[in-house]
């Protein structure tokens, strides 16, 4: 999986995109089923994603054992 962004416009007539980066350039996604398909990802890693406190402990725990 490579970077990606979902962009939301504040203005109806503004579609939202998705910014995809890859090894060589970019890509803008506008079709409604590939705007789908990123935000099911999107929920899937913030369902996975640690929460503040524990992310925040496991960076100081990282770091400590770098220094």
């Amino acid at each position: 999986m490579t970077g990606f962004r979902i962009l939301d416009f504040a203005h109806p007539r503004d579609p939202t995109i998705v910014y995809v980066e890859h090894l060589t350039g970019a890509l803008f996604l506008e079709r409604e089923e590939e705007i789908g398909r990123y935000a099911t990802i999107f929920d899937h890693l913030r369902a996975e994603a640690l929460g503040i406190s524990h992310s925040a402990q496991l960076i100081s725990r990282i770091a400590d054992e770098i220094a």
